[in-house]
């Protein structure tokens, strides 16, 4: 719980400083707390406490507990956003589709904050392990960062490819010459160099979040799918205006204009997870052991990840089927 509490305060209060959550996220709270600083705070420490009691013993890497983050956040805009703060404000449930796309602009906020969360929640745990248990269990053949450079340098790799697959869309739509605004050009071929430049440090960062956690090419995609749903809210919702000087574009209307490019962050998560998968293996399967040791603790991890990671990927697909239906017309 402390975790949890932790985490949601220093969620919310990064969402606070760097997007102007008290005002975006308004659905989250009842009509009379909305712009109260003090109210989103409460908010996020509700979010991290009720992720905390949700999910007392962490299970996978980094990025799973993003992904659960994500499917959380998910959860909160259904259970908060659409039932919980309409009921008290009196308007009454909001589950018509009209209704939904109203709350729209609280979904990218849940999902996002619900990362964050999770996320959060995973380091300060990894902080109190290494601060204060010693795992003699957690034998390793190479260093720290030695893996870490592998999976950076696998993870650099994927993108790329993934970067090379979303590209198809992206000249389609003309997206690239907006990209290139990042460094004050207009120009295709300095789009092009720059989105590809992103692909690649995304895709690093994939291999450092996910890593050690696809055992077959149908974990790979889904791992890889629920990250590339993650950067289109992140992307070109969030940071992308932020950097060109706008505010979040968390309104239907910039979703809708924004449509194309989910379809190609999701092919580009898709080509990122698979790539990755397949360069893992092909180097070191991680889950081909040397000693009876080894051999149950990727056993136990095996069934961690198949335990948990088919409902994880269930919630992904219903945010690839909820968000067409939000911005349909």
């Amino acid at each position: 719980l402390l975790r949890g509490a932790g985490a949601g305060l220093i969620a919310a209060l990064l969402f606070a400083v760097a997007l102007g959550a008290p005002s975006r996220l308004a659905a989250l709270m009842p009509a009379a707390a909305v712009g109260s600083l003090w109210a989103w705070l409460a908010t996020g420490l509700a979010f991290g406490i009720g992720y905390g009691l949700l999910y007392p013993r962490l299970t996978g890497s980094p990025g799973a507990a993003l992904t659960r983050g994500m499917t959380y956040g998910f959860v909160w805009w259904v259970v908060v956003a659409l039932t919980l703060v309409p009921l008290v404000d009196g308007a009454g449930l909001a589950w018509s589709l009209d209704a939904a796309r109203g709350e729209f602009a609280a979904f990218p906020g849940c999902l996002l904050l619900g990362a964050a969360v999770g996320l959060l929640y995973r380091w300060l745990d990894g902080l109190r392990r290494l601060l204060f248990v010693q795992d003699v269990r957690a034998i390793e053949h190479e260093s720290a960062g030695a893996r870490g450079l592998r999976a950076l340098g696998r993870g650099a790799l994927g993108g790329l490819l993934g970067g090379l697959v979303f590209t198809v869309v992206m000249v389609q739509i003309g997206f690239l010459p907006t990209v290139a605004q990042l460094v004050g050009s207009s120009s295709v071929g300095v789009g092009l160099a720059i989105h590809l430049l992103i692909a690649d440090l995304i895709g690093a960062s994939y291999g450092l979040l996910f890593r050690r956690q696809s055992f077959d090419v149908s974990s790979a995609l889904g791992w890889g799918v629920a990250y590339g749903l993650l950067w289109w809210l992140l992307g070109p919702l969030t940071l992308l205006p932020i950097l060109l000087g706008a505010p979040p574009q968390w309104t239907l209307a910039a979703a809708a204009a924004t449509f194309p490019s989910l379809v190609g962050h999701l092919a580009y998560g898709a080509a990122l997870g698979v790539a990755f998968y397949r360069l893992e293996a092909r180097y070191s399967p991680w889950w081909l052991t040397r000693n009876e040791i080894e051999a149950e603790r990727a056993e136990r991890r095996r069934e961690q990840v198949f335990g948990s990671a088919p409902a994880l990927w269930a919630v992904i697909a219903m945010f690839a089927v909820t968000v067409p239906l939000l911005l349909g017309q």
